[in-house]
């Protein structure tokens, strides 16, 4: 059993920490992701029915979709790692996400922040002009909400 809880936003900015600090990779154009909380029956011994459904494990899964200018380069962000071999992905170093609440006063501040963060897979598209968008997803450890962030 697992239940799941969706979370997106469709404003806002996206930044990574990355070997050079913390990096904006532009801004937003939808962060949708899945917190999946694997459940299992609990029966005691001699028992048919089930006594509790304890938590085993939490997976957290999102995408985000980004717009960016020709010239500007994901590796080069901190977004994806170098190269393409199978070796690159594996030494991969986790990265934290920060989604951003722009409309709040007097200065914008996380809303969410998602933990250990590591690229499984991207897709790009190119637009009018030098403007290509694209989206990457992503498989994270955990997430911490507004309420749950210091300060």
């Amino acid at each position: 059993m697992a239940d799941k809880r969706a979370f997106t936003s469709a404003r806002g900015l996206f930044f990574v920490d990355g070997p050079k600090g913390a990096i904006q990779i532009g801004y937003c154009t939808g962060v949708n992701g899945n917190e999946i909380i694997a459940r299992r029956p609990i029966r005691p011994i001699g028992q048919v029915r089930v006594a509790e459904f304890p938590v085993v494990g939490v997976d957290v899964q999102f995408s985000a979709s980004y717009v960016r200018i020709v010239g500007e380069d994901e590796v080069e962000m901190s977004l994806l790692p170098p190269g393409r071999d199978t070796k690159d992905w594996l030494d991969e170093q986790p990265v934290r996400c920060y989604l951003m609440d722009m409309q709040a006063s007097p200065e914008p501040k996380p809303f969410m922040v998602i933990h250990g963060a590591v690229p499984t897979g991207n897709s790009w598209g190119m637009m009018s002009g030098d403007v290509v968008s694209g989206t990457i997803n992503f498989s994270a450890t955990h997430t911490m909400r507004e309420s749950e962030l210091p300060g």
